[in-house]
């Protein structure tokens, strides 16, 4: 497990308020808590799309306990379990964070599909560019493949054989070619609100399709873009109250595009570089197409036969990466004691401030 690297976890008392817990995954930059009880046993998981779905879209005070909301005795692995049965699990279940425990029961680390995803393609990268393998860059796998083969080889460089097996793993993990977004999207509309729309709103959109939702003026053009890590940061945890706030006060501003042409692992490697978890898709004639998250695009790497290739993926960029590189987890807690409350009244919107102007 410790090759996945699961990030350190934000442990919260499960006796905690729901604003609380919000206040404190903004102030650490997380999104995701686990909340233990007064033994200091798992209890339950709250998550950005937890506070967009069961608390805001349901009108739920933020004064009220986060035991009502919370993802209650969230499936977990162990510290010793494999890492490829960890991602599977993720995968198969489409969870974006999963809990590690050591071996008698406490917490010790938080995976998340997106950081596993994005250091498999560092160290994969890495490798390439040590290789000097830059001609296989037209093809994001196969340069990352061909690059992880070389390291096993000794740097002998690949022969027919390692080529044919790459080849063979392509075929297995995508059905022979690699998808682009506009595949991934296919026809279906996307979801889009207005920006005089209320965060109220927003969220009940963003609880129907599961993700964030695109922006869009009378005149149908992008100004925006709205996630549940918006609505954290900027509205849950400031005290604002969604139903009094636009979504032109706190949304994203002017999001970065990108072609319904990329391929999926293009598209990848960009949210990878940007450290993005949404990316709107924009055609030069046709405009806007939809919104893809990160947690989509993982699952289609699972391809088309048995949904399994995916862990040749991740199996390569584990053994390039090696072994040097332990976990990075440790002990972080909040302050809040199980017992303590601090209730507190929603503020009055204020004046919006400056938003970053990219993608989250």
């Amino acid at each position: 497990m410790s090759k996945l690297r699961p990030k350190v976890p934000l442990t919260v008392s499960d006796g905690a308020s729901i604003f609380e817990v919000s206040e404190l995954m903004a102030s650490k930059r997380v999104d995701a808590a686990l909340l233990v009880n007064g033994r200091g046993e798992l209890s339950g998981i709250m998550t950005d799309n937890d506070l967009t779905r069961r608390v805001v879209s349901q009108e739920v005070s933020v004064d009220d306990g986060v035991k009502g909301v919370m993802t209650k005795q969230p499936k977990c692995v162990r510290s010793e379990d494999p890492a490829l049965d960890a991602l599977e699990m993720m995968v198969d279940n489409r969870f974006r964070h999963l809990p590690v425990l050591d071996k008698n029961g406490a917490v010790v680390g938080l995976l998340d599909i997106a950081k596993c995803l994005y250091d498999a393609i560092s160290a994969l990268e890495k490798v390439q560019s040590q290789d000097g393998d830059s001609a296989a860059s037209t093809d994001a796998l196969a340069g990352m493949m061909t690059g992880a083969m070389q390291k096993a080889s000794g740097g002998r460089g690949t022969n027919k054989a390692q080529l044919a097996a790459m080849h063979a793993m392509m075929k297995k993990v995508f059905g022979g070619s690699v998808p682009t977004l506009r595949t991934i999207i296919g026809d279906s509309p996307f979801v889009s609100i207005s920006p005089e729309s209320t965060v109220l709103e927003a969220s009940k959109a963003m609880a129907d399709v599961r993700k964030g939702v695109l922006v869009m003026d009378d005149e149908g053009e992008l100004v925006g873009i709205f996630t549940p890590k918006d609505l954290l940061n900027r509205v849950i945890a400031k005290g604002f109250s969604p139903d009094d706030m636009l979504v032109s006060e706190v949304m994203t501003k002017n999001p970065d595009c990108v072609s319904p042409d990329l391929t999926l692992l293009d598209a990848l490697r960009e949210m990878h570089d940007q450290k993005y978890l949404h990316l709107p898709v924009r055609d030069e004639s046709s405009g806007v197409l939809g919104l893809v998250d990160v947690m989509e695009l993982v699952c289609h790497t699972a391809g088309d036969e048995g949904g399994k290739g995916w862990r040749d993926f991740f199996h390569n960029a584990m053994n390039a990466r090696g072994d040097d590189m332990g976990s990075e987890t440790s002990s972080l807690h909040s302050g809040y004691g199980s017992t303590r409350s601090r209730a507190r009244s929603l503020k009055v919107p204020a004046p919006a401030p400056s938003q970053q102007q990219r993608p989250v």
